[in-house]
């Protein structure tokens, strides 16, 4: 299966990112998430940038800690930069 969603997400949420990421994979909808899809020695940060380009769209997982991670913003800041959509889904009260 291919990618078709990048998934960003704090490493405090990794509980609802695999969730999110089982849900779409079992609708057969690729998702690249770290660190599973980052190639044995390969570097964090190009791991990122090519999930980001290998994608259409970055699912957002929008929370206090994702709000405030600058990994989160990069990735998103990336994505826009890529013209690719960047979707949202909220799961606190962040704003």
């Amino acid at each position: 299966m291919g990618y078709d969603v990048f998934v960003s997400y704090s490493s405090k949420q990794r509980k609802v990112a695999d969730a999110l990421v089982h849900a779409l994979e079992s609708a057969r909808i690729g998702c690249w998430i770290a660190p599973r899809d980052i190639r044995v020695g390969e570097q964090y940060p190009e791991a990122i940038m090519r999930g980001l380009r290998e994608t259409k769209l970055t699912l957002f997982i929008a929370s206090t800690e994702s709000m405030s991670s600058r990994w989160c913003c990069n990735e998103v800041t990336t994505t826009v930069s890529l013209n690719h959509p960047v979707v949202p889904c909220r799961i606190d009260d962040c704003e």
